[in-house]
């Protein structure tokens, strides 16, 4: 516990802050109306320009003391590189009030800061030493191809450790990718320390293969998490695709080591299974529900990729205090210019190339797809390119085949997410499809977020949340989900606008991304949710 100095600024925000500049903390506290939990208001804009002046070592606001309240700060970043840092609560059953808190003599830091880099170095944001040692347990990681491998990253370059508790890579093709094998145990990429157990390979994905191959992952997860990770972890987190099973060896791991599991939910369970057709037994859906419920009441916090995700966790009886809306992110390089990144040659066809990229799968409704190219197919200026491996990609070469598309469909092999810019830029419209049902008009896609960063213009055959981001934004064109002329309508209006045009949208998307999505702020609100732990002293970085 380290001393501060504390700051009580007048309701009517009349008057400068006492200096203090000889503090190396400092509490700012409100006693008044003004409302330092909305990090936007104006009074609050004020008075942070006004502590900026002080040039403490650093300071400190109480936020508030819910999870939702602390979420509200993304990040907030000073002229002369000051940064903003949450306080733990004291030790205790957490009942004290926020007045007690505030006005204590020993107040405890332990969030890291919520800031953006500056561009100039020599302005380096200084930042408190608080750093973590991580356990993320998910299914799927590098060399997958998964959001997650980029969040661990960008958490080693934090200064935290981070350690990944994984199957064997397999997906998507279903075979263990070259090099692995069911004893390949541990290795170390970019920093991040992985830790793998064996599981049975989802081969063609058929039902008894995928359910094998969950089955696997939370058997020999929850039998070997103990062994092979031995040592206490200051927080858990859980990736949560499906299946939702995988986040049983973190509740195994919380209640040996006593620590906090942070649950992100990027498919919703048991609404996935029925959304897909692929339990239609009451029972097994009753039992599956429990387990969900569960898994959900086992972890202090879940965080969401979609807001449409939390009435469906509200009525499992979870606390909205638990829950906090972290939607994806895309990775940094699809704002770079391509050429700024080592750019491989991409050939499409001459004419106006549509782009599909991503996960070929039952969920995305590639049938739209199809159906929507054999209405054009008389055009043989429109192209649709299909990147990528899946369970139906074999399904969608033969429906090619039997409708005599092959001039103007074109499925490509999967590549490598740092050839995607390049893929991006040489098409001349994105396209993001997904079947139509309850389901899927809460999520949303995370290729989405990759789109609108990318500053192209997209076209979308969807419902729900991510029609509303489409048309939003101003990014594209939008059709209804699994209707092949409007997606066909909507590709041959996006081919008649002027390449102005078609820039201006990309550039719309482009700024929606950065202002509802960007992966800083995304990373920072999550980072200030995690336990942290006082290594050093303070220092700049």
């Amino acid at each position: 516990m380290e001393k501060a100095s504390f700051i009580q600024i007048p309701p009517t925000m009349t008057g400068q802050p006492t200096p203090c500049k000889t503090s190396k903390h400092i509490l700012i506290r409100s006693p008044g109306k003004t409302d330092l939990r909305t990090p936007k208001a104006p009074e609050t804009r004020e008075l942070l320009l006004q502590m900026s002046c002080l040039n403490p070592s650093h300071f400190a606001i109480d936020v508030g003391s819910t999870i939702q309240e602390r979420a509200n700060w993304s990040w907030y970043e000073f002229n002369n590189g000051l940064s903003i840092h949450d306080l733990a609560l004291p030790s205790g059953n957490g009942s004290e009030s926020q007045s007690q808190i505030a006005w204590s003599n020993e107040i405890e830091p332990r969030r890291n800061t919520l800031s953006r880099p500056t561009k100039d170095k020599s302005a380096q944001i200084l930042r408190q030493a608080f750093t973590m040692h991580l356990l993320i347990v998910s299914q799927y990681f590098w060399p997958e191809s998964f959001r997650i491998n980029d969040l661990a990253q960008e958490f080693v370059k934090r200064g935290h450790e981070v350690t990944v508790l994984t199957g064997i890579p397999n997906y998507p093709k279903g075979k263990f990718y070259s090099g692995y094998n069911l004893f390949s145990h541990s290795e170390v990429w970019q920093g991040v320390n992985i830790i793998r157990v064996p599981i049975i390979p989802r081969g063609k994905a058929n039902a008894i293969r995928l359910s094998l191959n969950y089955l696997s992952f939370m058997i020999m997860g929850c039998l070997l998490c103990l062994l092979r990770c031995p040592k206490k972890f200051d927080a858990l987190f859980v990736f949560q695709t499906s299946p939702i099973t995988a986040g049983l060896p973190a509740i195994v791991l919380k209640k040996i080591y006593q620590v906090p599991v942070y649950f992100w939910v990027q498919d919703l369970w048991p609404e996935t299974l029925i959304a897909l057709n692929k339990v239609k037994s009451k029972i097994a859906l009753g039992l599956i529900t429990k387990f969900v419920k569960y898994i959900y009441q086992q972890c202090d916090v879940i965080l969401v990729q979609s807001r449409g995700f939390i009435d469906s966790i509200l009525n499992h009886g979870i606390s909205r205090d638990k829950i906090v809306y972290l939607p994806n992110w895309a990775e940094s390089l699809y704002l770079k210019e391509v050429e700024s990144v080592e750019s491989p040659a991409v050939h499409f066809p001459e004419g106006f190339n549509i782009l599909f990229a991503g996960n070929l799968g039952e969920s995305q409704g590639l049938e739209t797809i199809i159906e929507a190219a054999e209405l054009t197919k008389d055009n043989l200026q429109i192209h649709w390119n299909l990147l990528g491996e899946g369970r139906v990609k074999e399904k969608l070469q033969q429906q090619i085949n039997e409708k005599e598309l092959s001039q103007t469909v074109h499925l490509h092999a999967k590549r490598p997410i740092e050839e995607m810019p390049a893929y991006f830029k040489a098409c001349d419209t994105l396209l993001v499809t997904l079947q139509d049902n309850f389901l899927f008009r809460l999520t949303i896609p995370s290729k989405l977020q990759c789109y609108l960063a990318s500053g192209k213009p997209i076209l979308g055959a969807l419902n729900g949340e991510s029609a509303h981001i489409l048309k939003e934004s101003g990014a594209g064109l939008v059709a209804d989900a699994e209707d092949p002329k409007q997606l066909a309508a909507a590709a041959l209006n996006m081919s008649a606008l002027s390449e102005h045009k078609r820039q201006e949208m990309g550039e719309l998307g482009k700024v929606y991304y950065q202002a509802n999505f960007s992966r800083e702020e995304c990373l920072s609100q999550l980072e200030s949710l995690l336990p942290q732990t006082k290594h050093s002293e303070p220092c700049v970085v």
